[in-house]
């Protein structure tokens, strides 16, 4: 028997939280007889939070693999001082190469199991190397997933982490660090790949909230006898700058998601009504309780990122705005009373879209605004945070801004721009 010890990175600081893994390594096969990685559950452990310290949260496929290995129902409490299986196979390293050990020719995968344990090692949740112990950790949804990631995002790369004690969401944030080029994210549809551009937003961690969703479309406007339902157009935004940020290197979660839309191209984007909150919760019909939920699980994300000393964290509320239809409006921000930060990120996306209007449409003018307002979802969440309205629905002229894909990502990506400017203001 090896004993496996997690270390909570808060021990750093004051070296008081030590817990066993107890692993039985049974010189059967490859797969030692299937065993899992066992961890002990700390007083007021989550399953979402323990799994994100282990970087598992980004998967569905991982939260079934826990539930269904420890006889649990996806809604069960953790108790104190249990043993708990997770979705991590225990392979005996051969020696040779991880994809001999695994069975498994994908050389992609063997590079993303490899960074894998040498991450868990690094973090103290493995205390020897692989080569040394022989025990290599495959986490459950690299050999048996048929889902893809659920995301962030972020994901990944995201989206999730824990509390400021234990974990309390799904695991450690989607690494801070980039993800390798060329992954590919379910919520970003089948022939979306996120691409590693660079490492610019290292350790900055953005919470993406697409208004309404679920039982809620939002504001309703209406293009050739065709719906135009806020929560899609602002969902497809906001999907495009969780797929940006990503690019850079940040860790980013879809607070609101909806697993079988994807980034889409088209002018009419479908109602529908199947969208969840992070990490797979239905969303509830009370705009109180909706916006409670989601409050709750940005602010469990954060204090996981803070304990991690994330470096920026920023929650991003996106919608489109209703108003009568000879109103046109440019892109406006609103930020809490009580918070300057969030003042400082309106202002610097509300520049950076003003400086991008006169760069391509020098005879245009903007007029988007900077106000503070004290909404629920800027006096609820933790980080700070920026309500941001993309337009009109309802105005001929605005709708234009988000049924045209091409217009979508301009929003996207200025919005991309002005974060990376906040971003470098940290430092």
């Amino acid at each position: 028997m090896f004993l496996y010890w997690r270390i909570d990175p808060l021990l750093i600081i004051n070296m008081k939280r030590l817990f066993v893994l107890s692993l039985v390594l049974l010189n059967v096969s490859l797969v030692w007889s299937q065993d899992y990685v066992r961890v002990v559950a700390r007083p007021g452990e989550e399953v979402l939070s323990l799994l994100s310290w282990y970087k598992l949260h980004e998967y569905q496929c991982n939260f079934d693999k826990f539930y269904e290995l420890n006889d649990l129902k996806a809604d069960s409490k953790l108790k104190h001082n249990t043993v708990y299986k997770l979705p991590i196979l225990l392979y005996r390293y051969n020696g040779k190469s991880i994809r001999t050990t695994i069975g498994d020719e994908d050389i992609n995968k063997a590079l993303r199991i490899k960074a894998y344990n040498e991450q868990m090692l690094e973090v103290g949740l493995m205390t020897t190397s692989f080569i040394l112990n022989r025990a290599l950790w495959v986490p459950t949804h690299e050999v048996k997933c048929k889902g893809g990631k659920m995301v962030t995002p972020p994901t990944s790369t995201v989206p999730t982490p824990t509390t400021s004690t234990p974990p309390t969401t799904t695991t450690a944030p989607p690494s801070p660090t980039p993800k390798p080029s060329g992954e590919q994210y379910a919520i970003f549809g089948k022939n979306q790949t996120v691409e590693i551009k660079s490492d610019k937003l290292k350790n900055a961690v953005y919470y993406i909230v697409a208004g309404h969703g679920g039982p809620d479309t939002g504001a309703i406007g209406s293009r050739n006898g065709k719906d135009l339902c806020e929560d899609e157009y602002a969902y497809d935004v906001s999907l495009r700058l969780a797929k940006s940020l990503l690019e850079n290197g940040a860790t980013v979660y879809m607070i609101t998601r909806d697993n079988n839309d994807g980034i889409r191209d088209g002018q009419y984007l479908a109602c529908d009504y199947d969208e969840v909150c992070w990490p797979n919760k239905k969303i509830p019909r009370g705009q109180k309780s909706r916006l409670n939920q989601r409050a709750s699980a940005i602010n469990n994300l954060f204090e996981s990122h803070k304990a991690r000393n994330a470096k920026v964290q920023r929650a991003l509320m996106i919608h489109i705005d209703s108003r009568s239809q000879s109103n046109q409006t440019d892109v406006f921000f609103y930020h809490h009373p009580a918070s300057p930060g969030g003042k400082v990120v309106a202002n610097q996306l509300q520049k950076t879209i003003k400086a991008q209007y006169e760069k391509h449409q020098p005879s245009r003018g903007y007029n988007g605004t900077v106000t503070a307002r004290d909404l629920h979802m800027l006096r609820e969440t933790q980080p700070t945070a920026v309500y941001i309205e993309l337009g009109n629905i309802r105005h001929e002229r605005d709708q234009r801004r988000f049924v045209v894909k091409d217009n979508r990502q301009a929003i996207a990506n200025w919005l991309m721009d002005g974060l990376v400017e906040d971003y470098l203001k940290e430092k």
